[in-house]
């Protein structure tokens, strides 16, 4: 296996939106990664129920700016006035 320390830690991005244009959600995933997890669920914003949708990305801190460039597309995409992005670094695990 390659040395990829350079790329920083193991990163779980979360992307949170309403769920709206599903398929181009998915679409602006896919044009920067190969895969991610896709969750509709139920949730709130500003006291409104809505569907949402949050995206799971594994993948290293320096995939951050790409995970950016999807958030605000899929912002633009979907006429939204906020998109929740989140970050927590992965503990290694060993497989044995």
């Amino acid at each position: 296996m390659k040395d990829q320390t350079h790329l920083g830690p193991k990163t779980l991005f979360s992307i949170y939106t309403e769920d709206i244009n599903f398929s181009g959600i998915v679409a602006e995933v896919h044009k920067e990664f190969d895969g991610a997890t896709f969750a509709r669920v139920e949730g709130s914003f500003k006291g409104t129920q809505e569907k949402a949708c949050v995206i799971q990305v594994i993948g290293f801190e320096s995939n951050r700016g790409a995970v950016e460039r999807v958030a605000c597309d899929i912002k633009k995409l979907n006429d939204q006035k906020s998109v929740l992005i989140t970050a927590q670094l992965l503990e290694a695990i060993t497989c044995v």
